[in-house]
């Protein structure tokens, strides 16, 4: 996973991280898969992409200020290469 680039104004910082189908974790009938955006906040929100459109994942969770988590099934496997875009709210 890489930052492949970003954003900020007086508002609003973002942050867009690729991967790879290959980076998600099987654990517990779930993958899930950490993006580390570096934003420093819990106030985010996050539009995920595949190669063409934007995908709805199960879930995505707040790890820490740093950290969002990201959930696909297993059964069926719905693990994608693609990309996030992270942005914080001030």
């Amino acid at each position: 996973m890489a930052i492949t680039s970003g954003f900020s104004s007086p508002k609003r910082h973002s942050r867009t991280i690729e991967f790879l189908s290959s980076d998600w974790i099987l654990e517990s009938g779930n993958y899930y898969l950490d993006i580390q955006h570096n934003l420093e906040s819990i106030d985010v929100f996050g539009n995920v992409w595949d190669a063409y459109e934007i995908v709805n994942v199960d879930r995505m969770t707040v790890r820490n200020t740093n950290t969002v988590r990201l959930y696909v099934s297993y059964n069926p496997d719905c693990r994608f290469d693609g990309k996030i875009i992270v942005t914080k709210s001030q």
